[in-house]
Formats: structure tokens, C-alpha cells, sequence
């Protein structure tokens, strides 16, 4: 997906959306959302919590994730500070070709 297409898909997401609001205020009356904002709102407030805490756990997943990865490279790099870790261990094709014509 290039960039001019997901703007596209985004304005049109908010086109879509500000007309769904204005029909909805225009057919439900002031008394009726009244009403429903009223059992609305703790039912959105409890789904905003639901969805807070389970991105604090994503997020601490992730970032554990991501500190077991920097050890792992910088004890990596601690370990091989010799001139024979520099170069890999695995040969290639081209190297050993290149060592029998020496």
C-alpha cells in the first residue's frame, strides 16, 4: 500500500465517520442520546481499561523481549573481541577456491 493510498483510505474512513455523526444526530433526538450516553459512557470507560491493561502487558512482553536480545548481542560482542571471531566461522565456496589457488 503506497502512502497516497492509505491517506485516501484514511480521509475516507473520516468522511464516512462525519457523516455517520451528523444523520445520527439528525434522527435520534436530544432526549434519546441523552439516554444512551448515560449507559454508554461506563460501558466505554470500562472497555478503555480493558484496552489500557492489555497494552501495558503487550508492552512489557515486547520490551523483555527486547532487553534478552541486547544481552544476547552485547555478550556477543564482549566474548569475541579476538581476530578469529571477526570473520565467520562457515566458509564459502569462493573462499575455499581462493585458498587452493594460493
Amino acid at each position: 500500500m503506497s502512502y497516497v493510498e492509505a491517506l485516501l483510505l484514511i480521509l475516507l474512513t473520516v468522511i464516512v465517520s462525519v457523516i455517520a455523526t451528523i444523520l445520527g444526530r439528525r434522527a435520534l433526538g436530544l432526549d434519546t442520546r441523552r439516554q444512551h450516553h448515560e449507559v454508554g459512557n461506563p460501558v466505554y470507560l470500562q472497555i478503555g481499561v480493558v484496552f489500557a491493561v492489555l497494552l501495558a502487558f503487550v508492552f512489557n512482553e515486547v520490551f523483555g523481549e527486547y532487553n534478552a536480545a541486547a544481552q544476547a548481542i552485547n555478550g556477543d560482542a564482549v566474548h569475541c573481541t579476538e581476530p578469529h571471531c571477526w570473520r565467520t566461522s562457515s566458509r564459502t565456496e569462493t573462499d575455499e577456491a581462493l585458498s587452493k589457488r594460493s
